[in-house]
């Protein structure tokens, strides 16, 4: 497994690596929606989600966006609790 530009490749190009290490991203950004929801305006939650969260999901996804919806549904999950 190689990390180039961000996305992790793996011999079999499944990508389920990749979506992994995207899950553990989104993650972080998810708990920190969840502490300062309450705290902080609309405007700022927005500028914090382009910022954390769809920043790494746009990033090179026509390669990796390709991924079965089996692999690709933990990270629609994680990505919907950001929401």
């Amino acid at each position: 497994m190689c990390k180039i530009l961000e996305v992790l490749l793996d011999s079999s190009l499944d990508w389920s690596s990749h979506v992994q290490y995207m899950i553990s991203k989104l993650a972080r950004a998810s708990y920190l929606f969840y502490k300062i929801r309450n705290m902080v305006s609309v405007d700022v939650l927005k500028m914090l989600y382009f910022s954390l969260g769809h920043c790494h999901l746009k990033h090179c996804i026509v390669s990796w966006g390709t991924a079965a919806n089996s692999v690709l549904e933990p990270l629609e999950v994680v990505h919907n609790s950001i929401l």
